[in-house]
């Protein structure tokens, strides 16, 4: 679904751009398993996540979609990498071939997105990804929606509340797919909404 205006505005501040840089550096480890490769954003947003994926993971290329064309606009003003393109794009329905890229990076877009398309969206990230590819997970779930500072955003924003995974049937339906776990962590509950971090591997 499209993000309502507030969230389009908040995805293109300060504070989540600290944020952003906060949750990539949960990947340290994984920096040079992309040096030199195609990498895929879903849900890019205002294109910030993108700019440190190249900073940090030096891709050859990166392609950064998002449903919402108002974000793909702000997007490419936030970047002028003639390495990086951009692309209004279903996250259930990618236009790319079968094993097209080497990385799949997801900051906080999947929880935006309703079942049963969540599903489809993991299931099209799977296809895209070359055989060992990985797929890099910043998330929320249903869970982050409970807790007291989540009741709060809820009043605020809007989200396909009802219709989002638990993390426990995310996991599930990522291993279903046929996904490793290769790293995996969850933010401090003294971080609310909670999110959590993943990498998994075709």
């Amino acid at each position: 679904m499209l993000m309502d205006q507030l969230s389009v505005w908040t995805v293109n501040t300060p504070f989540r751009k600290w944020m952003l840089e906060r949750w990539t550096q949960d990947y340290v480890q994984f920096f040079d398993d992309l040096v030199g490769k195609d990498v895929l954003e879903v849900g890019c947003g205002s294109g910030l996540g993108t700019k440190l994926i190249m900073k940090h993971f030096r891709p050859t290329k990166i392609v950064a979609t998002d449903l919402d064309p108002r974000l793909i606009s702000v997007a490419k003003k936030n970047n002028n990498n003639p390495a990086i393109s951009f692309a209004v794009t279903n996250a259930a329905d990618l236009p790319y071939r079968n094993d097209s890229f080497d990385g799949v990076f997801v900051y906080g877009a999947l929880h935006h997105i309703p079942f049963p398309d969540w599903q489809k969206s993991l299931a099209e990230i799977y296809r895209v990804l070359r055989p060992e590819g990985k797929a890099f997970i910043r998330e929320a779930s249903a869970e982050s929606f409970e807790t007291r500072w989540g009741q709060i955003v809820k009043r605020i924003s809007s989200h396909p509340y009802g219709k989002i995974y638990r993390r426990q049937e995310l996991l599930d339906y990522l291993r279903g797919l046929g996904f490793k776990t290769l790293y995996e962590k969850e933010e401090s509950k003294t971080f609310q909404p909670t999110y959590f971090a993943m990498v998994v591997q075709k």
